[in-house]
Order: C-alpha cells, then sequence, then structure tokens
C-alpha cells in the first residue's frame, strides 16, 4: 500500500473518530430525575412520560451506548494516527533497504 493512501486512510479514520467522540463522548449529560424518586412515579424525561425505574433504566442503557461509542471514537482516531506514523515511515524504509 501506498504512503499517500496510508496517510489518507489514517486521516479519514481520525476524522471519523473525532466525529464520534464529540457526538457521544463529550454531548451526554446525565439525568437528574432519580435523586430521592419513588421506582412507580410517572415522570417526564426526554424520552417521555414513564415511571422512574424506567427512566434510570433506560438512562443507564444510554450511557452504556455512550460510553461504547466514544471509546470506539478514540479507538478510530489512535489508528489512524498509527496509520499516519506509518505512511510516514515507509517512504524512509523503503529507501533504505
Amino acid at each position: 500500500m501506498s504512503a499517500q493512501i496510508l496517510n489518507s486512510l489514517g486521516l479519514i479514520l481520525s476524522i471519523i473518530g473525532t466525529i464520534f467522540v464529540f457526538k457521544w463522548g463529550l454531548s451526554r449529560q446525565p439525568q437528574s430525575f432519580s435523586f430521592g424518586l419513588e421506582d412507580n412515579n410517572i415522570i417526564s424525561t426526554k424520552w417521555g412520560k414513564m415511571t422512574g425505574k424506567d427512566a434510570k433504566q433506560k438512562d443507564a442503557h444510554e450511557e452504556i451506548k455512550y460510553k461504547r461509542l466514544s471509546k470506539s471514537g478514540l479507538s478510530l482516531i489512535a489508528i489512524g494516527f498509527i496509520l499516519q506514523l506509518f505512511a510516514v515511515w515507509i517512504p524512509y524504509l523503503s529507501s533504505h533497504q
């Protein structure tokens, strides 16, 4: 694979990873509805009206999803930088053989 293709692929992965981090890693705001709330109370949430217990469960699942996607974004950024690093070294290594 040529250095230009590898560099471009690394840049694209880094851009996609950055979008993941900004969308799912930095935008999550924890809910404050669960403090002192009984499980069967009906509350209004960003998902609509539901019981406190259902809202807590939905919030926990959303938190897991956001963490997984933000970690995926960080992984894409790391892979992108590694590919770009390899792209820099390919011409050097091929000229010294």
